[in-house]
């Protein structure tokens, strides 16, 4: 792309991001997120960075993660301390868990996903006492879970299914 057209924009490196994210590129990831300004004058939007707390958090470096939520040049939201949350799931770090979903539900107190996401980290340390207390929290405030939903194509009758989980 350098070579032969357009320079790299604000959505190319969404793209860039998500793919080392998903691949495990971390080094890649970061030399890409660094040169985005600096080379490409690409400001770093919202987006990049949720792929940033991502593709550390998929590699463990959860405390790296939380720095870069810490130094980042927009104000983080709660798809980023989701993305958080989620990765200190598959990590077992249920301290980390605690406080991004603190901050999740200080911004959006009715998230059902950060009480679910932090059970899922309790319940994977073994932390039962602390997943009763959640539950009992979440029906004291009348919060239930959402059913998860997904499309179908049968391919018979090139329908689409409605599939509730």
């Amino acid at each position: 792309m350098l070579r032969i057209g357009p320079k790299p924009d604000y959505v190319t490196f969404v793209s860039l991001l998500c793919a080392c994210s998903h691949g495990g590129l971390v080094d890649e990831g970061l030399e890409y997120y660094n040169s985005m300004s600096s080379e490409f004058d690409v400001a770093p939007r919202i987006e990049h960075c949720v792929c940033m707390v991502d593709l550390l958090g998929r590699a463990g470096r959860l405390t790296e993660a939380e720095k870069f939520i810490e130094e980042m040049p927009v104000p983080p939201n709660d798809f980023i301390w989701r993305s958080l949350l989620s990765s200190t799931r598959t990590q077992r770090n249920p301290s980390t868990a605690t406080r991004a979903a603190q901050r999740l539900l200080e911004l959006s107190p009715s998230d059902d996903s950060a009480y679910v996401l932090l059970s899922n980290a309790y319940a994977l340390n073994g932390m039962w006492e602390n997943v009763d207390k959640l539950r009992t929290h979440m029906n004291l405030i009348d919060l239930k879970k959402k059913p998860a939903c997904s499309w179908i194509k049968t391919a018979e009758q090139g329908a689409f299914i409605r599939h509730w989980r």
